[in-house]
């Protein structure tokens, strides 16, 4: 029984002592490329009991500096500097403290061909613009509805509000309240907030008067000049995006894009304006006349 209980505590004592070991499991990267741009090469190292560890180089072709540990000594960090005269081959790290030692294997290898293994971005590495947006309607059942909800704007409406509201053009303005408008539409289908609008609506077709100039839409997503084949034409494009309306107009340099939607007897139109790199965007409020 003595001899037993003697072996057991042997046993133990060597099982508590292994447990305490330092001890190197891995280290990454494992090697190196002689005389590379980058270094030097910091390199972590895992373990066990690695806290209080001095790590040194065992040849002189490579210094250690700024090592670091976790607290519960399971890896470490180091830099490793290799010199531009070291040849390829084996350079392993020997990493110490009062509880052991163990070596940190780390190989050296034969620099890379250039040409053989770099050769830059091809045709092979790139990918174009994959983006949802460029398929042409994968899916035709969850398209909005082409009528909009059912939302009708016919009528003739005035204007209740403008946010912000308008104010005189100062210098350079131009237009009506300004934003940098001009043209022969710059005081109608252009204007800031304009004081009413008659709309007519047929199936697909709209038609916006705005100071007695006219501009005509097609719910299509498609472009229409008037007149057609003129340089300075007034161009309009319409759809819906919900319930809601947008109608984009563009003559010259002016753009414009009301989105429009409609709760009873009010109307309200959201108005963005650019030209010659000035912008507005207005929320406007109107009533309904007739």
């Amino acid at each position: 029984m003595t001899c037993a209980l003697l072996s057991m505590m042997l046993l133990g004592g060597f099982t508590v002592a292994a447990a305490q070991a330092l001890t190197v499991t891995k280290v990454e990267p494992p090697s190196w490329w002689s005389n590379h741009s980058l270094n030097p090469v910091r390199l972590l190292v895992r373990g066990t009991n690695l806290s209080g560890a001095q790590v040194r180089a065992t040849r002189p072709q490579t210094v250690v500096s700024d090592v670091r540990v976790n607290a519960r000594g399971t890896y470490l960090f180091a830099n490793l500097r290799i010199s531009p005269s070291a040849l390829p081959g084996d350079y392993p790290l020997s990493v110490e403290s009062s509880l052991g030692r163990a070596t940190v294997p780390f190989h050296l290898n034969s620099p890379l061909n250039a040409r053989a293994n770099f050769q830059g971005i091809t045709n092979d590495d790139v990918i174009y613009l994959i983006m949802t947006d460029r398929f042409s309607d994968g899916d035709p059942t969850n398209d909005l509805p082409s009528t909009g909800g059912g939302a009708t704007f016919s009528g003739t409406w005035t204007l209740a509000k403008a946010e912000p509201p308008v104010v005189a053009a100062g210098r350079g303005g131009r237009g009506a309240g300004g934003g940098g408008i001009a043209g022969p539409y710059a005081e109608t289908i252009f204007a800031q907030a304009p004081a009413a609008v008659t709309i007519a609506q047929t199936g697909d077709t709209v038609s916006v008067e705005i100071g007695g100039k006219m501009a005509s839409y097609t719910i299509d997503g498609k472009t229409k000049s008037t007149p057609a084949g003129d340089v300075n034409a007034l161009k309009t494009r319409a759809h819906w995006d919900g319930a809601t309306l947008h109608l984009h107009f563009k003559q010259g340099m002016n753009w414009g894009r009301d989105m429009l939607s409609v709760t009873g007897s009010t109307l309200t139109i959201v108005r963005d304006l650019e030209s010659g790199g000035q912008s507005t965007t207005r929320t406007m409020t109107y009533s309904r006349a007739s």
